[in-house]
């Protein structure tokens, strides 16, 4: 019985093999324009960076991440005491 059960599984898979090509074929060779992808991540970068300069400009809250004024005891997003 079981080693009906593994030549069925091992006919199964093959026919799979056989089958792939013509039931999930190839993609077309459309590759995206270089200019389209460098202008994507610069937009990216850019998003980024611009969430990022309030921080790197004072102190941050541990807990959420939010700029802090520097006379602030407790954050003012997340109410959690600044260090």
């Amino acid at each position: 019985m079981a080693s009906m059960v593994a030549v069925l599984v091992l006919l199964v898979v093959m026919v799979a093999l056989i089958l792939r090509p013509f039931v999930f074929p190839a993609p077309e060779n459309n590759p995206v324009p270089a200019i389209d992808v460098r202008q994507q991540v610069e937009a990216a970068i850019a998003a980024r960076k611009a969430t990022l300069a309030p921080v790197s400009q004072g102190r941050v809250c541990v807990s959420c991440s939010a700029a802090a004024e520097p006379e602030d005891s407790f954050c003012r997003k997340c109410g959690s005491k600044l260090l």
